[in-house]
C-alpha cells in the first residue's frame, strides 16, 4: 500500500526518505520514491512486502536492514506437481522459492535444528483476500524420525486468521507422509494419498498447502490447497475450497 511519493536523486536517497514507511520503491527513469506500507500483519522481517508471484513488479528496499523470512513452501499456479515421492520431498524441488516450491526436509532439518523459530501460513483466496497465521516454536526432526514436525501454539496477535485445536488435525507431532511412506494416524487410509501431496498428516489435518492447484477453486474431495477453520457457506476457510497461493515461511 502506497503511503506517499516523494522525489529522489537515487534509491540511497530514497531509502533516506523512507521516515517511517515499512518500505520504499524507486523509479530511476521519474525519480519518485514510493512510501509504502505492509497490509499482511505485524511482520518483524523483510519478507513481508515481497511481491512473491510478480517479477515483473519493481524492487523494493527496506528502511532498515532486518532479518529475512525464508519460505519453505510456495504455491503460485499449476505448473508443479505436488504429488511426490519420499524422495523428492527429502530433497525439495520446484521453481525458486518466488514460485513453486518445495525447499526438501533434509535442509528444513538442519535449519531448524538450532535456535527457536516460527511459522508463518500465509495464503490468498481468489477474491484477493489475503490471511496469515503464525505458529511458534516450529522445528523438524531428523530423517530417523521420518522428519517429524514439533509446532506450538497459534500466536494470536500477529494472525488474521485462527486455528483448529483438535490434534488430530495439527501437523504438531506428526511424522512425514507421502504417496509411498503411510505415516498418519488414519488406519483407513492415506492421507497423503486421499490429500494428493506430502505433508505432516495426523488425521489428514486442517491445512492442505501441497494439495492440487485447482481452478475454480472448489477443492473437489477436499484434494485442493485449503486452510480448513470452519466449513460454512461464503467461506473461503474450508475444505471444499482451494486457495490461489500459498506460502510457509520460517523466522528466527
Amino acid at each position: 500500500r502506497v503511503l506517499a511519493v516523494k522525489l529522489a536523486i537515487s534509491d540511497i536517497h530514497c531509502t533516506m526518505l523512507a521516515e517511517n514507511a515499512d518500505a520504499v520503491r524507486f523509479d530511476a527513469a521519474s525519480g519518485s520514491c514510493s512510501l509504502l506500507a505492509c497490509d499482511r500483519g505485524a511482520m518483524d522481517a523483510c519478507r513481508k512486502c515481497r511481491h512473491s508471484s510478480d517479477s515483473s513488479l519493481p524492487q523494493l528496499w527496506l528502511r532498515e536492514p532486518v532479518k529475512c523470512w525464508t519460505t519453505f513452501q510456495h504455491r503460485v499456479d499449476g505448473s508443479v506437481s505436488f504429488n511426490r515421492s519420499w524422495a523428492e520431498y527429502a530433497s525439495g524441488f520446484g521453481q525458486g522459492e518466488s514460485l513453486n516450491y518445495w525447499m526438501g526436509l533434509e535442509q528444513l532439518h538442519q535449519l531448524t535444528a538450532t535456535g527457536v523459530w516460527r511459522v508463518r501460513w500465509e495464503f490468498s483466496d481468489w477474491n484477493g483476500t489475503w490471511y496469515w497465521a503464525e505458529n511458534a516454536p516450529f522445528s523438524v526432526g531428523p530423517a530417523s524420525d521420518k522428519y517429524r514436525c514439533s509446532m506450538g501454539p497459534l500466536d494470536v496477535s500477529r494472525s488474521s486468521v485462527g486455528q483448529r485445536t483438535e490434534q488430530h488435525w495439527s501437523p504438531n507431532n506428526w511424522q512425514f507422509s507421502t504417496l509411498e511412506s503411510d505415516n498418519d494416524n488414519w488406519s483407513g487410509g492415506s492421507c497423503a494419498r486421499d490429500r494428493s501431496g506430502g505433508w505432516w498428516f495426523g488425521w489428514c489435518n486442517f491445512i492442505n498447502p501441497n494439495g492440487v492447484y485447482l481452478l475454480p477453486p472448489a477443492a473437489l474431495n477436499n484434494t485442493g490447497i485449503f486452510y480448513y477453520l470452519v466449513n460454512s457457506v461464503g467461506s473461503s476457510l474450508k475444505l471444499e475450497y482451494s486457495m490461489k497461493t500459498f506460502e510457509c515461511m520460517l523466522w528466527q
